[in-house]
């Protein structure tokens, strides 16, 4: 690859030839692909009349080492974009956007975009913890960013809660199969509004015996966060979709994750078995590396919404970090939890840890505990199953 790569376009701007649902024309020009078969990154050039910008997006980006660069846009002698790079990684998340100055005698109907970045020499070893400051700032840059309307285009709203996370549909789009399948259906049709009495109808819509069903859904972290302020909105429309089923704290952890690829995860539940639950807000709240993060979530539930989601790197980091708080007192409590005997990939990470430690699991006090609500019938769908395969497991193990 060579040390200095160059991404040259001329871009016509065009506005789509139909109108919305509503009535309303279209705010946005049709987004114009901008890449090239030797230059690494994909961009998409818009201008946006609502709130008179031009943005310059890019999404599912691999993210490089850069000594510099320089993004700019022009549309003959007139300015549009002038951006200097300096030495960083580059994108430093893998979807985002440059926004223009405010412009309201935009669009003109061809730009020029000149893209170019001058690669660092290969990082060494020392180059890590540099990294994961980057990344905890951009996690911090992006929390805030979901907090507001504009320039987003979809609000999560999250009854149980009554809070609200904006995001955009391209990105979201970008980043997940199930949204781009969401988003291309009859739902899109139907769910757009400009209505802040219709967004904060469905943010107050929640039954008071709505509540997840599982047992380490970060309800509890939920439940901690303060009430929700309700403020006027900007008159753009935008597209509202109702979360019941995951906790705004899951998916605020995932969202972030999706900008910056930051996350920290919470102990799990099993850990404060019989403790108030108080308990379990003092170490993740020590966990919080800033006060504008999400608290840290269970990385039971970022595997849930990962795998809904389709987001295999985030599947395997919640995994990974299952696996490395697992002792032989918690595992006999997730052996049988309902996450466990719902996922294949989940059980096969504590069924692992279970039959290479079991001498020290079947003497736990908590596998007794286990014992005594299958007694009860206490137990999830899927227990038996787990018990099943723990032991053909443990009989091959023995025969080794």
């Amino acid at each position: 690859m060579p040390s200095t790569l160059t991404l040259s376009r001329d871009v016509t701007l065009q506005w789509p030839d139909r109108r919305l649902s509503y009535g309303s024309a279209a705010t946005k020009t049709t987004p114009h692909q901008v890449e090239s078969p030797d230059f690494p990154l994909r961009f998409q050039f818009t201008y946006d009349r609502e709130v008179y910008r031009y943005a310059l997006r890019w999404w599912d980006s691999v993210p490089m080492r850069i000594s510099g660069g320089r993004i700019l846009v022009r549309a003959g002698n007139k300015g549009i974009m002038d951006f200097t790079l300096l030495a960083s990684t580059f994108p430093s998340t893998p979807q985002g956007a440059f926004y223009s100055s405010k412009d309201k005698d935009g669009s003109p109907s061809k730009v020029h975009i000149e893209i170019s970045l001058s690669l660092a020499p290969p990082a060494g070893p020392t180059l890590e913890p540099m990294l994961h400051e980057e990344r905890q700032l951009n996690a911090v840059s992006s929390a805030m960013y979901m907090s507001r309307q504009v320039p987003h285009d979809v609000a999560l709203v999250f009854p149980r809660t009554q809070k609200v996370l904006w995001a955009s549909e391209q990105s979201l789009s970008a980043a997940s199969p199930y949204f781009k399948t969401l988003f291309s259906s009859d739902f899109a049709e139907n769910s757009t509004t400009d209505s802040f009495e219709t967004l904060k109808s469905v943010l107050t819509s929640a039954k008071s015996d709505e509540t997840s069903s599982s047992e380490d859904s970060d309800d509890e972290t939920d439940a901690s966060l303060p009430p929700a302020r309700f403020e006027a909105l900007p008159n753009v429309p935008f597209k509202l979709v109702k979360i019941t089923d995951t906790s705004y704290t899951t998916y605020a952890n995932v969202l972030v994750w999706l900008r910056s690829r930051y996350i920290a995860f919470a102990p799990l539940s099993s850990s404060f078995k019989g403790a108030p639950a108080s308990t379990r807000l003092t170490p993740l709240k020590a966990l919080q590396s800033d006060p504008a993060l999400p608290l840290p979530s269970s990385p039971k539930s970022v595997y849930r919404l990962a795998h809904l989601l389709s987001l295999t790197s985030l599947s395997s980091l919640a995994l990974d970090n299952l696996r490395t708080q697992l002792t032989p007192s918690k595992a006999a409590y997730e052996l049988y939890s309902s996450t466990v005997t719902t996922y294949p990939a989940v059980r096969d990470v504590v069924l692992d840890y279970v039959v290479e430690h079991w001498a020290e699991v079947v003497e736990s006090s908590s596998l007794r505990e286990m014992e005594e609500r299958a007694g009860r019938e206490e137990l999830p769908v899927g227990a038996a199953q787990t018990g099943i395969v723990l032991a053909r497991r443990l009989t091959q193990k023995g025969k080794k």
